[in-house]
């Protein structure tokens, strides 16, 4: 009797692991989502960085002063598509799926040429594999693979492609 009710046990925490797949969805989004940012993050170059600051001297040109330099305001900003790419990654971590993947369209539609191209179009598969869009989140893992087959990410691709045909 404490067999079957050990063996009852352990189906009845199976099955509640196996009906609730999201904690495991969420941490797989999340690593796959971190890999895109870090990716992104090394494509920049300091070429991309735009000086907006106002510089200054403070003190007087006296022997008993030193003249002091300073700057005003942020020092470098980042170029447009490198913000919008920011803002879709705060919503995928949010896991505002749909608000990331309406952030995408628009980062599709006016930064078409950018460098960040293929992590935007690997997050669009995150974000529609967040939302349990399997067929749409492999669809777009195979665009990456088709249209940037050398990028780092094709083998995160694969992967999801991989893991969402088996879900």
């Amino acid at each position: 009797m404490k067999t079957l009710a050990g063996i009852l046990g352990v189906l009845l925490v199976s099955q509640i692991a196996f009906a609730n797949p999201e904690p495991v969805q969420k941490d797989w989004l999340s690593t796959m989502l971190a890999k895109a940012v870090a990716i992104a993050q090394s494509q920049l170059k300091k070429d991309d960085e735009v000086p907006v600051a106002v510089a200054g001297l403070r003190g007087t040109q006296k022997k008993e002063t030193e003249i002091e330099p300073y700057w005003k305001g942020d020092v470098t900003v980042r170029s447009q598509d490198f913000k919008v790419w920011k803002d879709i990654e705060k919503k995928m971590q949010e896991g505002a799926y749909q608000e990331a993947l309406t952030r995408i369209q628009d980062f599709k539609s006016h930064y078409n040429k950018s460098r960040l191209m293929p992590q935007v179009q690997f997050t669009m598969g995150l974000a529609l594999a967040g939302m349990g869009k399997n067929k749409d989140a492999v669809s777009a893992f195979q665009d990456v693979i088709k249209q940037y087959p050398e990028h780092e990410l094709v083998g995160a691709c694969k992967e999801g492609i991989t893991r969402l045909n088996k879900a």
